[in-house]
């Protein structure tokens, strides 16, 4: 009988369910071991050019990581997302590892300590959620299977190898944890396990924002497992509210407006739109990158997005029709960690894509337990099980050797996805650290071909002044304001240039639109009072200021 009905069934005795406590450490043993090992290939990888450079290894508060910067992640929220308890991480880390007397900025903050915890985190959360799958049947070994359907999945490479993606790991262990202490709750009706689910929630929305999601997902896994009266499960779930609400105001604080077209009336159906494109990779894991060019104005101009909701609405009717509570719970734990990154609310990631691999992180709990709902069934459904982790297993690694080389995994996204914008500024970022400046402009104006958004012209005025070509720079930038360049980092390059170049028109342009976006800030009202006075600041090089490339998302 199923472990989902236990409240229905009173009868069921429940220490028979779970294995000898003598064997759960062959189980924990098994994952952690099966995990480390498929993933270990992350360790020697590079930091990835998007977020690790800006985010993590240049970073001043970890450049000096002393106890008032570390007091800054939770009082002064930095790259346009709050997630202070993954930076709280990395910032214990750099302290037992920076090395400032290093040559390089590689050996300075070495990116193998930070890429190790990530492996760990990854395996820890697949024994958080084996922890989860083993509630939901009597089965010994379908929840080791479960769990490692989770975590052995292509798609949880980019969440590992990028370093970056730690906070999805973080979230994704801690929401299992606490998914994992709520069911241990209906079972025992222990406080201590209530207790620890309302800290795992505050955790999870302090590891990434999407954590906000995880009060509702407990308040219907109660209604899928247990036969509890609506008035209590309210009474139950209703306290975990406050933590997500307070996160999810401070995110909302922070976010800076964004440039994106994403009309009301389409925004459902760009989620389903992610929905059926994220069912399509969980099946056909295969040509996997960073960016999958699905941007809510691509895909409506290619019109997509009104035929694609139809694969998840057939799904969908089918589970509430003939689908099981465990199978219609798979669903709820696969779509809504979803939800906040769907398209349904703006993101800054949907500047390139709406979809992710990393946004599923959390997600693939939900095929662990279809995984494991197959593997109870017979000892052949079980060897098949360990065929497609083991192909899944070779998938991984395969995938893993594209992060070694950033170069050639952006060369493939373009390849793959020709409208990829996130490939081709990685493309003029690396172009310009090599001092070729030509093939950096041919990226750049590529991606501006594309779609032409301020944040490329903004990249695209850095580079031409770096090539002395100071009226098409000042062009360029005038260019990224008309379209509305509105991000605090991009505004501060354009300010630097525009004063390096001489140009208080474009001084001026850019601080009008700077306080628009901080009306709060009193510098810069000062600086743009004075700056008719403005003196030009000390010229600063190409190399030292990098392209800005916008954050992967929250």
């Amino acid at each position: 009988m199923s472990v989902i009905s236990s409240e229905i069934n009173p009868a069921i005795d429940h220490t028979s369910i779970a294995a000898p406590a003598r064997n759960y450490w062959l189980d924990l043993a098994i994952i952690f071991v099966i995990v480390c090992a498929v993933f270990a290939a992350v360790v020697p990888g590079p930091y990835a050019h998007m977020d690790d450079t800006s985010m993590l290894r240049d970073n001043v508060r970890y450049l000096d990581p002393s106890w008032s910067n570390f007091v800054k992640h939770y009082t002064d929220p930095a790259f346009n997302i709050f997630a202070p308890l993954t930076y709280s991480v990395w910032h214990v880390i750099a302290y037992f590892v920076l090395d400032l007397d290093a040559p390089t900025a590689e050996q300075r903050m070495p990116p193998t300590v930070f890429k190790t915890v990530s492996v760990l985190v990854h395996a820890a959360s697949a024994i958080a959620a084996w922890r989860v799958l083993r509630h939901l049947t009597e089965h010994r070994w379908a929840p080791v299977l479960g769990a490692l359907a989770f975590a052995l999945h292509p798609i949880q490479v980019e969440s590992v190898a990028w370093t970056t993606g730690l906070k999805d790991e973080l979230c994704g262990l801690f929401s299992f944890l606490a998914i994992a202490s709520y069911l241990s709750h209906f079972r025992s009706n222990r406080r201590r396990d209530w207790v620890l689910t309302f800290l795992f929630v505050i955790a999870a929305t302090l590891s990434k924002p999407t954590g906000v999601i995880l009060p509702l997902t407990l308040f219907l896994v109660d209604c899928l497992v247990t036969n509890r009266s609506m008035e209590q499960r309210f009474r139950l779930a209703a306290p975990f509210i406050f933590p997500a609400v307070i996160s999810g105001a401070v995110m909302m604080h922070i976010q800076t407006p964004t440039n994106l077209y994403s009309p009301l009336w389409a925004r459902p159906l760009i989620a389903a739109d992610a929905i059926a494109y994220y069912l399509y990779k969980i099946i056909l894991p295969i040509n996997l990158v960073p960016d999958y060019a699905r941007a809510p104005d691509v895909i409506i101009d290619d019109r997509s997005i009104f035929w694609t909701w139809i694969i998840p609405a057939i799904v969908g009717a089918l589970l509430l029709r003939f689908g099981s509570r465990r199978l219609k719970l798979a669903a709820v734990l696969l779509v809504m960690p979803l939800l906040p990154v769907s398209g349904l609310l703006r993101f800054d990631m949907q500047q390139y894509s709406t979809v992710t691999d990393h946004y599923l992180y959390q997600s693939l709990l939900g095929v662990g337990l279809v995984m494991m709902l197959i593997a109870e069934r017979a000892t052949i459904h079980r060897a098949a099980v360990c065929v497609v982790l083991g192909i899944m297993s070779v998938l991984t690694v395969f995938q893993i050797t594209r992060w070694w080389d950033q170069r050639a995994l952006q060369t493939h996204n373009a390849q793959l996805q020709p409208k990829s914008l996130m490939s081709y500024a990685g493309l003029a970022s690396r172009a310009i650290r090599d001092g070729d400046f030509e093939q950096a402009e041919r990226h750049a104006r590529r991606a501006i071909a594309i779609r032409p958004r301020p944040v490329e012209y903004n990249n695209l005025s850095q580079l031409l002044m770096a090539q002395n070509r100071y009226a098409e720079s000042s062009e360029a930038g005038r260019r990224a304001l008309d379209l509305g360049l509105c991000v605090p980092d991009s505004l501060r390059l354009l300010l630097l240039r525009s004063t390096i170049l001489k140009d208080r028109e474009l001084a001026k342009l850019t601080l009008e639109r700077w306080v628009s976006v901080d009306p709060k800030n009193p510098k810069l009202r000062i600086m743009l009072d004075a700056i008719a006075l403005s003196a030009a600041t000390q010229p600063t090089t190409m190399s030292e200021t990098g392209t800005h490339g916008e954050a992967l998302g929250p």
